[in-house]
């Protein structure tokens, strides 16, 4: 081999593996994602029994706010599938709402065992929590 040719091929070589360290970067670059955002409804643990006293059914229900920002939320709560009440409540960025209930459970018209469901919606997304109410 010529030494011009020599000269050429380490440049060809050179070149060849500039290229295949710029793709190797760009392959194992980590993609920019975008933040999952979300809240969370639940019930708090032990802050209900599965019977109703005196026409009323008692609980305390929860949402954190993993949104991108403070958010209102809209809650309903029902029985058996029909709406008994509905409330507002608001929950800073990265907070957490608790608010305890005494929901009147409707005399007539429930199955038993009745479902009671708290609801609540965020950012396009559909939450509920549920539990069922015995016969007494």
């Amino acid at each position: 081999m010529e030494e011009k040719e020599f000269e050429q091929f380490v440049a060809n070589l050179v070149i060849a593996l500039a290229l295949l360290a710029i793709v190797g970067l760009v392959a194992t670059a980590k993609p920019k994602t975008t933040p999952d955002y979300y809240s969370a409804l639940y019930l708090v643990p032990g802050s209900y029994e599965n019977t109703a006293a005196n026409g009323l059914t008692g609980f305390t229900y929860a949402i954190e706010n993993h949104e991108a920002g403070d958010q209102e939320y809209a809650v309903a709560l029902g029985v058996d599938g029909r709406v008994v009440e509905t409330r507002k409540v608001r929950a800073a960025k990265e907070g957490k709402v608790e608010e305890r209930v005494e929901l009147p459970i409707p005399q007539a018209g429930y199955s038993k065992p009745a479902k009671v469901t708290i609801t609540t919606a965020a950012a396009g997304r559909q939450y509920e929590v549920y539990y069922w109410l015995l016969p007494p």
